[in-house]
């Protein structure tokens, strides 16, 4: 019987939250915005970048510096998300340096991919060195996917990284049902919303993670309408339902990620590649930037007084007010709902699911 994927082994556990309340546990440190592919909804507006002609990027020196801070401080988890391709061949040595150097200080590492770069050598080292791998997943059919990231074939490459993927066992959780793959989506209505139930019981049963969310109003990616968000809502609706079949339960609102409560305020940073410091992605593209990985450190980042009311959850505007806040279904989103983040304020401006207390 398939045991259904329930966490990604990079992720923070419940335990490890629980033991660290207060302390920096998850690190998200981009490579380079270099990229092959032109996807429409690309929070960075990247494409057919190379990267060589990018400056003031992180140094394989800086890189190191962060994740031994990091690692002092007591984190456990690295995440290197698709600021560009990480697997690029500008950023391949980059990427599995940092790979090799957070492993053998024991972090757990998890890696967002398009996945048509990979091939049996690189997949081979990860496996060994137990990174788990985000796959770009948006749709099941070519003529779709390969044109929501402009490149023909795209699909059929992908589909060959899945195999060795498999092959290698990254979708065989383990009896907790920890896997090392996960899918990665976004509800697109109008594009691949008619997809999405199949795409996540695909998911459950394949011992795959199903990473599904709504798409960052940054880059190439356009604000939701009210006929869009209906859509959302109602797919999000009967993606409930059939977790709710196979006994999974969600812990709060889906407003950010489907099944799971985004509570990466409480034990998260976000470095780009220019070193500029965040408590997230979002906040980080809307240039919330609480400091320089060159010139200062994560500690002092994690202490700044943006941080510390950000762990307090002291937000003002529409959220703050809204019961799912209050009592810890929600806890809103800087990406989404935010019109001003400071140092000593967060405003918010209320979700599609606003509710005054």
């Amino acid at each position: 019987m398939t045991i259904i994927a329930r966490a990604l082994r990079s992720s923070p556990t419940a335990a490890e939250k629980a033991a660290g309340q207060g302390k920096l546990l998850e690190l998200w440190l981009e490579i380079g915005p270099a990229c092959h592919l032109h996807c429409d909804f690309c929070f960075n507006g990247n494409g057919g970048q190379d990267g060589s002609l990018v400056e003031d990027l992180l140094t394989v020196q800086d890189y190191r510096r962060v994740i031994s801070e990091f690692h002092g401080l007591g984190g456990r988890c690295l995440g290197i998300p698709g600021n560009g391709e990480p697997f690029h061949p500008s950023n391949q040595a980059t990427t599995m340096g940092v790979v090799r150097f957070a492993s053998d200080l024991g972090i757990r590492v998890n890696i967002f991919t398009s996945g048509d770069l990979l091939n049996k050598e690189t997949v081979d080292e990860l496996r060994l060195l137990g990174v788990s791998v985000s796959l770009k997943w948006n749709s099941f059919c070519a003529s779709v996917q390969d044109r929501l990231v402009g490149s023909p074939e795209y699909t059929q490459r992908r589909g060959q990284a899945f195999g060795l993927l498999r092959q290698h066992g990254f979708n065989q959780p383990d009896a907790a049902g920890v896997s090392c793959l996960a899918f990665v989506n976004s509800i697109m209505p109008g594009v691949n919303d008619g997809e999405i139930v199949e795409f996540y019981r695909y998911c459950r049963e394949n011992g795959i993670v199903p990473d599904i969310d709504t798409l960052l109003p940054f880059g190439r990616a356009s604000q939701m309408s009210a006929d869009e968000i209906a859509v959302i809502d109602r797919v999000a609706g009967e993606l409930r339902w059939l977790d709710s079949g196979l006994g999974i339960e969600w812990p709060g609102e889906f407003l950010t990620y489907v099944g799971s409560l985004c509570d990466r305020c409480h034990h998260h940073l976000y470095v780009d590649c220019f070193g500029r410091v965040s408590s997230c992605l979002g906040a980080n593209k809307r240039g919330a930037h609480i400091g320089n990985v060159k010139t200062g450190s994560l500690s002092t980042a994690w202490r700044s007084p943006l941080m510390h009311n950000i762990r307090a959850r002291r937000y003002t505007g529409r959220c703050s007010v809204c019961v799912k806040f209050l009592d810890g279904r929600c806890n809103s989103c800087l990406g989404r709902f935010a019109s001003a983040i400071g140092p000593h304020v967060v405003e918010t401006t209320g979700c599609w699911k606003f509710e005054r207390a």
